[in-house]
């Protein structure tokens, strides 16, 4: 229950980081938070790196700021705040180093793959398309370099069907 609470507020936190609550943001929010409101949430106090070193260890943590990292990523932009909000949640869940390198680029992944989903299914893939990876990319803090991994690891998980139409 204390991991769940903290995530919740981790989650708030990190949705709200760049001043707006997005409607990605919030739909998804309202889906996982049970007994609190956004709102009642939000008017915590900012979480401790105390609160956050008492969490379960091991793959817990790393879950929880994956999550908090794709909400904060939800609306395709990454804003000095938010990133400074997630560096504080490694940093008091102990997640540093190439750990914290790792769940920032499974986050990132997950929403060029999201994406990718989107433009293959309505427009194949082109030059165009990406272009647009590029920039979503670019908007997300993810290196250009990972972001053609990532399309190419996205293409040979999806096979022909990833290709132009």
């Amino acid at each position: 229950p204390y991991d769940k609470h903290i995530l919740g507020r981790m989650l708030v936190e990190a949705a709200t980081a760049d001043g707006k609550l997005g409607e990605e943001e919030e739909s998804f929010l309202i889906e996982f938070l049970e007994d609190e409101s956004v709102e009642q949430i939000a008017q915590r106090p900012t979480l401790t790196e105390a609160e956050l070193g008492e969490c379960s260890t091991g793959g817990v943590r790393e879950t929880m700021l994956l999550l908090a990292s794709v909400l904060a990523l939800s609306d395709e932009q990454l804003e000095a705040t938010e990133k400074q909000k997630l560096e504080h949640f490694a940093t008091g869940l102990g997640i540093t180093g190439p750990r914290r390198f790792d769940v920032a680029k499974k986050a990132q992944t997950f929403i060029l793959d999201q994406a990718m989903e989107k433009m293959f299914e309505w427009g194949g893939h082109d030059e165009t398309a990406r272009a647009e990876l590029l920039e979503l990319a670019d908007r997300i803090g993810m290196d250009r370099r990972s972001a053609a991994v990532a399309e190419a690891q996205f293409q040979k998980r999806r096979g022909s069907a990833a290709q132009g139409r």
